[in-house]
């Protein structure tokens, strides 16, 4: 490294490349919602006025959304884990609900 300033980005959460955090979570949440990275990335360019080529937007949505899947993973392994198993219960159950809460007399 020369002579300057020691680069900054991990103590302020900079991700690689041009993107902020708030643009970078933008384009990954309108690829998710839309039909297309092309739409995803044209819509992001009009509303934040940042340029974002379609085969990044597809693979840092698709990296978002590995990140998502092994945090859901992890998730429910540590509840199953941490949690107790169902009590014992029979393989039947029956379950009535009067949802009209009318009383009925003599069952008519």
């Amino acid at each position: 490294m020369g002579p300057g300033f020691p680069p900054r980005d991990k103590k302020l959460g900079l991700l690689p490349g041009s993107l902020t955090p708030r643009l970078y979570e933008a384009f990954v949440r309108l690829s998710t919602h839309l039909p297309s990275f092309a739409k995803a990335v044209r819509e992001l360019a009009w509303f934040m006025g940042a340029q974002v080529h379609a085969d990044t937007a597809r693979r840092r949505t698709e990296a978002a959304g590995a990140l998502l899947v092994a945090h859901e993973t992890d998730e429910a392994a540590r509840i199953l884990r941490t949690h107790p198993a169902p009590p014992c219960a029979p393989d039947t159950l029956v379950l009535s609900v009067d949802v009209a809460m009318v009383p009925l007399v003599h069952g008519q």
